[in-house]
């Protein structure tokens, strides 16, 4: 197990993740501006190869509305808190567990998103912050402080492929973690942009 902390895009690292990760968002908006939303979503798709066109198709997308994965081996590998909100502080509150042991085989390669919802922007979003953990240990794996994008590219774009957990060579080799951090167009109301961007990442 290794500690990774990165900036948004800045780097890109890999460690080895045993059975188990969990994400952590949270943020907060200006009041005058009415309730946003940072999503944190789940993207799973099948083990990538020489010849596989796996990445053209998403087998299954986790998020505030569908909060349970239906096309794992077990149908907890994947649970989504759905939209915990605190008005009154103006904060929201997304958590993600994946348990990387009851995915099954046919799930190789797993996207981590977030995304600003609605027409917002990741400029819309303040005091974001965004965790990624082994929950057995407690150790960070990864953390994204969003605002430390510039004010151009945030006010621009909608959301960021955080990273992905993948299998290891052969598919017996355990799972592994990479940050990307890269900023597109997208949310959750409106996929196809941040499928296209996983579509053409070369990773």
């Amino acid at each position: 197990m290794c500690c990774i902390s990165v900036i948004m895009s800045v780097c890109v690292c890999v460690c080895v993740i045993v059975a188990a990760v969990e994400l952590t968002d949270r943020w907060q908006w200006r009041a005058h501006t009415g309730s946003r939303y940072l999503d944190a979503s789940i993207l799973l798709y099948a083990p990538p190869t020489h010849t596989s066109t796996s990445r053209h198709t998403c087998i299954e997308t986790i998020d505030y509305r569908h909060t349970r994965s239906t096309h794992t081996a077990h149908p907890s590998a994947v649970t989504h808190s759905g939209d915990v909100m605190d008005y009154e502080s103006n904060s929201g509150l997304h958590t993600v567990s994946i348990n990387l042991e009851k995915l099954g085989p046919h799930i190789g390669e797993i996207f981590i998103v977030v995304s600003a919802f609605a027409g917002a922007t990741l400029g819309d979003i303040v005091q974001p912050m965004v965790e990624l953990k082994d929950p057995a240990t407690g150790v960070s794996l990864c953390e994204y402080h969003l605002e430390q994008q510039g004010r151009e590219v945030r006010e621009r774009m909608s959301s960021v492929v955080m990273g992905r957990v993948y299998r290891g060579e052969g598919g017996s080799n355990g799972w592994r973690f990479q940050a990307l951090g890269v900023v597109g167009r997208g949310a959750a109301s409106d996929y196809e942009p941040i499928y296209e961007t996983i579509r053409n990442g070369q990773w």
